[in-house]
């Protein structure tokens, strides 16, 4: 399948149009009963919590996290569970609970357990499900979604949503969803393939080693990490932060495997080596250069094209990358 036809891509009922439709899920989040002023402002946060289900890949979950810190909690995590016999949360800290069943049982116990010890819970979960009734009799933030087959997605959106108008009230909302129609339009399938991580990275025949240079870029190569990896393809996301250590075992591990004249159809299968793929930060330019360096030790730097990731929304550009880079591996498989 042609990746910029967007006749044939216009079939693809996949997340490809759930991504495109996110700044409706922020819209319909807005017309929710949220407050007309942020809940939280003015109550000390201590930790924040972020449950999600099983279906929600858990990498969204540390993206929710992120954003709750970027937001001004001085601590959040994403978590399995409420342990009723620990002391996590204690009162005044917030609580995000992520259903998309609206019925799992881990997460209905959650919901009933931080309610319990004062916490300020928000609940996202389909209407009319068993979790949805509970966050009504609780009075948590409840905010509804549908049991459409990109609930996932959907649920995911929605919590963003839901976290930043807590925090930032509906003029923020408002900033969201314009800038998720914008950041969908930009990055569709009319655009080439040069201006999309996604679709360079799924039109890659190497195994690809990302490597991230600041919190938001790991965010990304993590979730690109989960959604494009496979057996025939693998992908491995590298934290710069720490160092280039690993570049440099990787680069001598791999010395003299990158013959020019090399030709597997005359001289049989080589050794798979990696292709670096350099997630570039504006305002990180020495690592990036210094990551450049190591890594042409591994063959030729692709450095992909991606969207400003230092700004309010990089958790945002994050997941809607990742979202966008499952589409393209599920058309790009058949």
């Amino acid at each position: 399948m042609d990746l910029d036809d967007p006749v044939a891509l216009s079939a693809e009922p996949g997340r490809l149009h759930a991504v495109a439709g996110s700044g409706a899920v922020v819209r319909a989040v807005q017309r929710a009963d949220l407050p007309g002023a942020p809940l939280l402002s003015g109550v000390e946060v201590g930790a924040c919590g972020v449950i999600t289900g099983e279906v929600i890949d858990p990498a969204y979950g540390d993206a929710l996290a992120q954003l709750l810190i970027d937001l001004g909690a001085p601590v959040a995590t994403s978590m399995a569970g409420l342990d009723p016999g620990g002391r996590f949360p204690r009162s005044a800290d917030a609580v995000v609970v992520v259903s998309t069943s609206g019925a799992e049982r881990a997460l209905l116990d959650a919901v009933q357990i931080a309610a319990a010890r004062g916490s300020s819970v928000t609940v996202i979960a389909p209407a009319g499900s068993p979790i949805a009734a509970v966050a009504a009799e609780r009075r948590a933030l409840l905010c509804e979604t549908d049991s459409a087959e990109d609930a996932g997605d959907g649920a995911w959106w929605a919590a963003y949503a839901a976290c930043l108008g807590l925090w930032r009230g509906a003029p923020a909302l408002n900033e969201l969803a314009e800038d998720l129609d914008e950041a969908a339009a930009s990055m569709g399938p009319v655009v080439a393939t040069y201006r999309n991580p996604a679709k360079q990275l799924a039109a890659m025949r190497d195994p690809a080693l990302l490597l991230a240079t600041d919190l938001p870029s790991m965010l990304l190569a993590r979730l690109l990490e989960s959604e494009l990896a496979s057996a025939d393809q693998p992908v491995r996301a590298v934290d710069l932060r720490r160092g280039t250590a690993v570049l440099g075992r990787l680069a001598r591990a791999s010395a003299g495997a990158h013959d020019i004249f090399y030709d597997p159809e005359i001289d049989g299968p080589g050794a798979r080596t990696w292709r670096p793929v350099l997630l570039p930060h504006a305002g990180d330019v020495a690592r990036s250069d210094a990551a450049a360096r190591v890594a042409e030790h591994l063959g030729p730097v692709l450095a992909i094209h991606t969207p400003d990731l230092s700004g309010p929304w990089s958790a945002v550009h994050a997941v809607l990358l990742a979202q966008l880079a499952g589409a393209y591996r599920d058309l790009t498989d058949r």
